[in-house]
């Protein structure tokens, strides 16, 4: 992300808070943070991550609601939080009819396990997907966000390994809320996108875009996945 001329990564971030004492948990209140890219990179920098796999609109989380159950410093009360911020994206807040908000709450404990179980899962892929057929959280062309269960379902008919990921992911995944549709201006214009399938953690799909691929195959994620 970028704040004027400043910026940071998520190795940035991943190098700074992975010092002798590990924050209990790590809130990213920027777009499209909740991917299993980036929990991946921090599975050993935090216990707990919020995150959203959409866009957030830019008042952000509602923290003058979440931080009561925030600083409660329990998994249970994290989840509540979440709730919290659902009511407030009800609530039409911008005033301009907009209803829109998504946020999961990810055990990193759980993240290496999910990643040996996706692993499995792609020893086990089709040669060829549909990915038109799978949920993405944004309206860009070629899109770039997609939803991990829902990429998972599109690439294999392995009943075993499909179920050893659903499994997992149950695990990584502790509580996910949404609203039905989403608001993104990733096609260059105010738009909706309906979310019919959301198992609270996004991927990119390799393949999808020359400009990106170089760039993802230099991540953790890939390099632990698809890479060895």
């Amino acid at each position: 992300g970028t704040d004027g001329i400043y910026s940071m990564d998520i190795d940035d971030m991943d190098n700074i808070l992975s010092g002798n004492r590990t924050p209990y948990f790590t809130v990213l209140d920027a777009c499209f943070m909740g991917a299993i890219e980036v929990a991946y990179s921090l599975r050993n920098s935090t216990e707990y991550l919020i995150a959203s796999p959409a866009e957030t609109l830019g008042a952000g989380f509602s923290y003058h609601l979440m931080l009561p159950e925030l600083v409660n410093g329990n998994r249970e009360s994290l989840a509540r939080s979440l709730d919290k911020y659902l009511d407030y994206c009800y609530t039409d807040y911008y005033g301009d009819g907009t209803i829109s908000g998504m946020a999961s709450l990810i055990d990193c404990s759980q993240v290496e396990n999910l990643a040996s179980a996706f692993k499995s899962v792609l020893e086990h892929s089709k040669d060829i997907i549909d990915k038109d057929s799978i949920q993405a959280f944004d309206c860009s062309y070629p899109h770039i966000y997609y939803d991990l269960d829902d990429y998972v379902h599109s690439i294999t008919d392995d009943s075993l390994s499909l179920a050893s990921f659903e499994n997992q992911l149950k695990k990584t995944v502790i509580h996910k809320v949404s609203t039905p549709s989403v608001f993104t201006q990733t096609s260059g214009r105010d738009s909706m996108l309906a979310i019919n399938h959301f198992s609270g953690l996004s991927t990119y799909i390799p393949g999808t875009s020359i400009g990106y691929d170089y760039a993802y195959m230099q991540t953790a994620w890939y390099k632990k996945c698809y890479g060895e």
